[in-house]
């Protein structure tokens, strides 16, 4: 609601590095497959068989991941059934995935728009479907820049500027993580900012902030810095 909600565009989230990017990301994923809506996971880190899937069974059964990792849920009967069912759930949810590692930045929006077209489709008055992109994260993937003398800022900016363009003209909204320095300030381009459509930080609270808050109310926190539609958030906190 503060960011005006997932409209088309690129809306960004950045955090430090081990700040749970990569959870949070497939968080979303989960979230918006089971509400029925298609969503494609698209992660420059993992891939299947490094824990995607051993990550997203535990979201759903609140095993701990390394239990699914090295087979010891299958010492518990319980665990055995929960896991059973949450592996027949993410084979039913409209969710895909994929790995973009070494890819250049015009395959993945040939691989982005081939989903758009063939997962998602059309609805009666020619419009895409909803649907959501989920993208882990924002960096160089391949070294074809590298060979043209491109800077790394450079790829970027042509990167978000074409993600921008894609979910315009297809009319979807694309969820990106981004890594923040320790100036607390997005890594590599200042050119991100440039073409999201929202801008937010997610940081680790304060011993006293969790107190605060209270332990339900979890051990991070978002501030919305940029949001062309929404209204942000009171004290822009």
């Amino acid at each position: 609601e503060a960011i005006g909600y997932l409209t088309h565009g690129v809306h960004v989230v950045a955090a430090l590095m081990k700040t749970g990017k990569s959870q949070k990301a497939l968080n979303s994923a989960l979230n918006c497959a089971k509400m029925g809506t298609p969503c494609i996971l698209c992660d420059t880190e993992l891939n299947r068989e490094q824990g995607v899937f051993d990550r997203a069974i535990s979201r759903i059964t609140q095993i701990d991941v390394n239990e699914i990792r090295f087979g010891e849920y299958k010492q518990d009967d319980k665990k055995v059934k929960l896991v059973a069912r949450a592996v027949a759930m993410l084979k039913k949810m409209p969710l895909d995935y994929v790995n973009i590692t070494g890819k250049t930045w015009e395959e993945l929006l040939s691989i982005i728009r081939r989903w758009a077209i063939t997962k998602v489709g059309y609805n009666e008055k020619g419009k895409l479907k909803p649907a959501l992109v989920v993208y882990d994260y924002i960096k160089m993937t391949d070294s074809t820049s590298l060979k043209v003398n491109l800077a790394e800022y450079q790829q970027l900016g042509f990167l978000l500027s074409a993600l921008h363009d894609l979910s315009v003209n297809l009319n979807f909204p694309i969820l990106a993580y981004a890594q923040l320095n320790r100036e607390q300030d997005i890594a590599s381009s200042m050119r991100i900012q440039w073409f999201c459509t929202s801008y937010t930080t997610m940081t680790r609270k304060t011993p006293e902030e969790i107190v605060e808050d209270g332990i339900n109310q979890g051990s991070l926190k978002i501030k919305p810095m940029y949001c062309r539609f929404g209204p942000g958030l009171e004290g822009n906190s």
